[in-house]
Order: C-alpha cells, then sequence, then structure tokens
C-alpha cells in the first residue's frame, strides 16, 4: 500500500466527518459514510459493525487528532513552558472553530452526539485530560504528578468552555490563559 493511501476505516472516518459537516449526526447515514469512502456497506459494517459502533471509533479518532497537536506543540516548546501553554490552547481554540464533531457537539449541542458520549460513558474530559498530563509529564519531568494533573484537568475544562462559548474575536484568550495560569505552570515546571 502507498504511503498516502488511506486505510478503508481512515476513509471511512473521513468520509463520517464529511457528512457531520453537511447536517446532525442524526442524518448521517451509513450509505452515505461508505459512498463518502467509496466502499460498499458491507465494508463498513465490516469494519466498524454498528452505527453506534462508527460513531464511537469516529469520536475518539477526533479527540486523538486534537491530542496529537496539542501534544506536538508542547513537544515542541524550547524550555518555556508558559509559551507552551499560550501556543497550545491556542491550537485546540483554532482547531475547535474548524472541527465538524466539536461544533456539532460543544456548538450545535447536537443531542445524537452527546447521548453517544454518554451513553457510551465516553470520559472525553478524562481521556484528554490523562493524554495532556503525559504529554506535560513527558516535557517537564521534574512537575509534580498531582500540579500536572490539576493544570491538564483544568485545561482541558476551560478550553472546553472556551470551545463552547468563544470570547470576542478581539481578545487574545490564548494569551489570557498564559496570563493567568502562568505564575502556576512556572511554579510547577521549577521555571
Amino acid at each position: 500500500m502507498a504511503a498516502t493511501e488511506l486505510s478503508a476505516s481512515e476513509r471511512l472516518l473521513n468520509a463520517a466527518r464529511e457528512q457531520l459537516r453537511i447536517g446532525p449526526w442524526a442524518t448521517v447515514t451509513m450509505a452515505a459514510v461508505a459512498d463518502g469512502a467509496g466502499v460498499s456497506r458491507q465494508t463498513l459494517y465490516n469494519t466498524f459493525g454498528t452505527r453506534e459502533q462508527l460513531g464511537q471509533a469516529f469520536l475518539l479518532r477526533e479527540v486523538e487528532s486534537f491530542l496529537s497537536a496539542v501534544e506536538q506543540d508542547l513537544a515542541g516548546a524550547q524550555g518555556d513552558a508558559d509559551h507552551a501553554l499560550e501556543v497550545a490552547f491556542a491550537t485546540f481554540l483554532q482547531g475547535a472553530r474548524d472541527n465538524p464533531l466539536v461544533r456539532a457537539i460543544v456548538v450545535d449541542e447536537d443531542p445524537d452526539l452527546l447521548a453517544l458520549v454518554i451513553t457510551q460513558q465516553i470520559d472525553v474530559v478524562g481521556f484528554a485530560a490523562l493524554r495532556l498530563a503525559a504529554a506535560i509529564s513527558q516535557r517537564w519531568p521534574q512537575a509534580a504528578a498531582a500540579d500536572v494533573a490539576v493544570l491538564a484537568d483544568n485545561l482541558v475544562r476551560l478550553a472546553i468552555s472556551y470551545a463552547a462559548f468563544p470570547a470576542a474575536a478581539a481578545r487574545d484568550v490564548p494569551g489570557e490563559v498564559r496570563s493567568l495560569l502562568g505564575p502556576f505552570v512556572r511554579a510547577a515546571v521549577g521555571g
């Protein structure tokens, strides 16, 4: 398989993402996803099983994508934890503006996607906080685990809040978050 060729599951998840751009999750059909991916419905069912399982895989893939982008920002930080915080927060906010899943859940309050998160007991906040804490700990191993856990959980919750209720365009939210949390971050990482 060529390096640029996507697997059937990636094509299907991408097609689900495009269908979500068009309308709410309730209108996303297995047939439309299969057609969008250029595969048969049987391939879709063989790959994911039910529509609910497709939704769960899609949700986890999108959360993973967000977290990977934030982790890259943290990994690229050259010893400046304040700056890393600001850049990672900006990355999340930009992603939230562009991502159809985030818009559907947080902004449009798509009841079917919200139900999927709740009924499948997918702890998106907990999952994101754990991943963020691991990325912070990897970059700044000297930080106390308790401080890292508090920082990660609060950053995730703050980011979700800003995604749901965006600030005025003129505000520099990542800079404000840096100013607000910078002293805690510096104390936690020792710099």
